[in-house]
C-alpha cells in the first residue's frame, strides 16, 4: 500500500535573494526554516508512516478507521507544505490566488478554537503582499494560544490584522522582528516566520506596526507613502 503526498518546493534561500540579509544570516535562516518545516510534517509524516506499517504488519485488509486516519495526516501534511511554499517560497512575480491565500491562512489557524474571519475582496493579490499577509497570519497565531478569532483584512491601505484572544501571548523580543529595526539575534524556528514577514515587508517597503492591549492584537502593514 502506498500513500502520496504533494510535492512542494520551498526554497528559503532563493526567497531572501536581494533582500538586506547577509549570507551568513540567509543560510541561518534558511536552516531555520529548514527546522520548523520538519518541526511541523514529522507528526502528520509520522502518522502516515505508522498507519502503513500498522496495515501491513496485519496482513489483512485495512479498516476504513485505518485508512481515514492514514488520509487524514496525509491531507494535513499537504496542506503544511502548501502553506509554507507561500510563506517561504522564492519570489517569482506570479499573482497569489486569493481562495488559495485564504486555505493557507485556515491552514495557520488549523488549532482547536482558532477561527478565521476572512475580509478580501481581490480575487488575488501580488505574490509579495500575499505572501506578507499569510506571515503577519502565523504571527498572529503565535499569540493565540488560549484560541480566539482572527480578523484579516487587505485594502487601499495595506494589511489589518485584529485578534481577540485570551492573554495573547507577546514575546518582546520575537515582536521585535515587526518594529522598525528589528532585533540584532535570529528568532527560534518555531518563531522564523517573524522574521521573513520583517524581511518579507522591507522588500516591498512597507511598514510594519502592531500593538496589544488586554485581549486585543492588531498587526498592520501599510503601503509606503
Amino acid at each position: 500500500m502506498s500513500v502520496a503526498l504533494a510535492t512542494v518546493r520551498v526554497s528559503p534561500i532563493n526567497a531572501l535573494d536581494a533582500m538586506s540579509v547577509s549570507e551568513p544570516q540567509q543560510s541561518d535562516l534558511a536552516a531555520l526554516v529548514t527546522a520548523r518545516i520538519c518541526h511541523d510534517l514529522v507528526s502528520s509524516v509520522g502518522a502516515v508512516d505508522n498507519g502503513v506499517e500498522l496495515i501491513s504488519s496485519l496482513g489483512a485488509a485495512p479498516q476504513p478507521a485505518d485508512l481515514a486516519m492514514i488520509a487524514e495526516s496525509a491531507r494535513t501534511a499537504t496542506l503544511r507544505m502548501r502553506m509554507f511554499r507561500v510563506a517561504f517560497g522564492p519570489h517569482k512575480g506570479a499573482a497569489i490566488d486569493a481562495a488559495h491565500l485564504h486555505e493557507c491562512c485556515k491552514t495557520a489557524l488549523s488549532r482547536p478554537r482558532l477561527s478565521l474571519d476572512w475580509h478580501l475582496d481581490q480575487t488575488a493579490l501580488p505574490q509579495p503582499e500575499g505572501q506578507l499577509l499569510l506571515l503577519l497570519v502565523m504571527c498572529a497565531e503565535s499569540a493565540m494560544a488560549r484560541g480566539g478569532t482572527l480578523e484579516v483584512r487587505h485594502d487601499a491601505e495595506g494589511i489589518t490584522l485584529k485578534a481577540v484572544t485570551e492573554r495573547p501571548r507577546i514575546d518582546a523580543d520575537v515582536w521585535a522582528w515587526l518594529d522598525a529595526d528589528g532585533p540584532s539575534h535570529l528568532p527560534a524556528p518555531g518563531q522564523v516566520h517573524f522574521a521573513f514577514a520583517h524581511i518579507a515587508a522591507e522588500r516591498i517597503g512597507w511598514h510594519l506596526a502592531w500593538s496589544s492591549s488586554g485581549d486585543q492584537l492588531t498587526v498592520a502593514a501599510r503601503r509606503p507613502d
